[in-house]
């Protein structure tokens, strides 16, 4: 017997431009993003089979992956099933992987889970893949500010001074992946510049694109290392500003609706 199956789709294994793979490397509180509750890991997981959510599958050391979705989980709960692929190509790498990673979101939250060998498995007369159930689920959470995806287009950067390896200070130009009232996260090399929780970086400067330059000092909150759409390897930092005046908060809060709004003209 099998809980919340759902018919394969072959039309969830198209093709869509390579998404970003998270790898956490370390974080000021662990708890915040990683359960292991056995309970809340197959409470998650219903709700990706229920919702039919798209699922990335990474697998192999050059990145490659497949769309697939999470068809159900066994009676006992130990087991997870995938929709077969419809390239055989991809079924058979994944297959002969050790481990595969998958990435999806629920809620408009990223969740991210590793996975062991994925067997090929009859379930219900149709093919699919069969994995033991993660120990461990990575959930971005949401945050208490609204959080803006900065747009590619007319990209938000934010200059930092940080501390290299050597120990000297240099100020770098770091792109800005989201931002909100309470802090926003970058992206940066992972080479030359220390990145770590509880660190303070001071003499912080973000240009908002037609809004103002805001100066703040931030704390690094916790630290991913990311596959970029090119494939290169990058950093991502969370950072949460620190006393950060009204009025930068209001500059932070007006650019947010300019890019809302702008957007919201576009889709009409």
């Amino acid at each position: 017997m099998l809980a919340n199956s759902i018919s394969p789709d072959p039309s969830m294994n198209r093709t869509e431009p390579n998404p970003l793979r998270f790898e956490l490397l370390k974080s000021d509180d662990y708890a915040h993003y990683i359960l292991r509750d056995p309970r809340e890991i197959r409470f998650i997981l219903r709700g990706l089979i229920e919702g039919r959510a798209l699922v990335s599958v990474y697998f192999g050391p050059t990145g490659d992956f497949m769309l697939s979705t999470l068809l159900a989980l066994s009676e006992d709960q130990s087991q997870l099933f995938l929709d077969w692929g419809a390239d055989e190509a991809m079924n058979a790498k994944v297959a002969s992987s050790d481990a595969i990673t998958c990435t999806t979101q629920l809620d408009k939250v990223k969740i991210q889970f590793t996975l062991g060998a994925a067997t090929p498995f009859d379930l219900s007369g149709a093919r699919s893949f069969r994995a033991r159930v993660p120990d461990a689920i990575l959930r971005l959470q949401r945050r208490e500010y609204y959080r803006l995806a900065t747009p590619a287009t007319q990209g938000v950067k934010c200059s930092i001074v940080v501390t290299t390896d050597s120990r000297s200070e240099l100020r770098v130009e770091a792109t800005v992946l989201d931002i909100s009232g309470g802090g926003l996260a970058v992206m940066v090399p992972p080479e030359g510049a220390v990145f770590e929780p509880d660190r303070e970086l001071h003499n912080c400067r973000i240009n908002l694109p037609e809004i103002g330059v805001i100066e703040t000092k931030m704390r690094v909150r916790n630290v991913f290392r990311i596959s970029a759409t090119d494939g290169r390897p990058m950093l991502r930092a969370g950072c949460q500003f620190i006393h950060l005046p009204d009025s930068q908060v209001s500059m932070i809060q007006r650019y947010i609706l300019r890019v809302e709004r702008g957007r919201t003209v576009r889709s009409r």
